[in-house]
């Protein structure tokens, strides 16, 4: 970008509220409205992020929402044509609560052990795939 570009709107972080903001801002004003978006990072989404880790999707960030209150989103996903799928809401047989007390025990389970984050993630890819 040269120094004596003229921007009508400058908009800092390019996770989702950047992004939203900047489709709204075009969307309304048109392809004439001149927008820079500045990312810190080498990509664009914020705390939202999908990973693969053998043949396993991980959602970094939310996972889930209620079609019935949330209008607006629903409307962007339709609009965007993104699609969703079923996420099974909490119940106690989704919970490893019974299994594992993390808070209680500072990540520790009852010999000892402490859980680095790929343990973490897979308990959670564990509880997800006893409720299929």
């Amino acid at each position: 970008m040269s120094d004596s570009m003229q921007l009508d709107t400058v908009i800092i972080g390019g996770g989702i509220t950047g992004l939203y903001t900047c489709y709204q801002l075009l969307k309304q004003k048109g392809p004439g409205h001149k927008i820079a978006l500045f990312e810190k990072s080498e990509r664009f989404g914020g705390r939202i992020e999908t990973i693969e880790m053998d043949g396993f999707l991980a959602e970094f960030g939310p996972m889930r929402f209620e079609k019935k209150g949330q209008p607006l989103l629903m409307s962007l996903i339709q609009e965007l044509k993104l699609a969703t799928c079923y996420f099974p809401p909490y119940t106690p047989a989704t919970n490893l609560e019974a299994l594992f007390d993390l808070e209680k025990d500072e990540g520790r389970i009852s010999h000892g052990h402490q859980f680095n984050a790929l343990e973490l993630l897979s308990l959670g890819i564990l509880a997800c795939s006893r409720t299929k």
